[in-house]
């Protein structure tokens, strides 16, 4: 594999973009913003760990509500309030999840 150099992007990020492109994989699971846009530019479609959160719950293999409560207490990097958007949103049956390459839904910060 050849890893595409990738200036101010962390090498893991960069690594995992390059293996998704040569891979053709379907989603990438990254969290870091520059790193998803980066993705995104690149045509690939991104979730982070939000997504693949919401995703398992609407599986039911795991509650929502007590994972997003484990971020909070292991001080994920996510605004806690974004978390209370993200569980109000899927609880209303209105949770979207990311399908088109480059969104990035669960990074944007809710309204103060």
């Amino acid at each position: 594999m050849e890893v595409e150099p990738i200036p101010d992007l962390h090498v893991g990020e960069t690594a995992a973009i390059s293996l998704a492109r040569e891979c053709h994989a379907e989603l990438l699971v990254i969290d870091e913003t520059q790193g998803r846009k980066v993705a995104g530019d690149r045509g690939l479609t991104v979730t982070g760990t939000i997504g693949v959160l919401e995703a398992a719950a609407k599986r039911g293999l795991v509650r929502l509500e007590d994972e997003f409560e484990r971020l909070k207490r292991m001080g994920f990097w996510v605004n806690p309030k974004l978390l209370d958007a993200r569980l109000a949103l899927f609880r209303e049956g209105r949770h979207e999840p990311e399908t088109a390459a480059g969104q990035d839904q669960e990074s944007q910060q809710p309204e103060e």
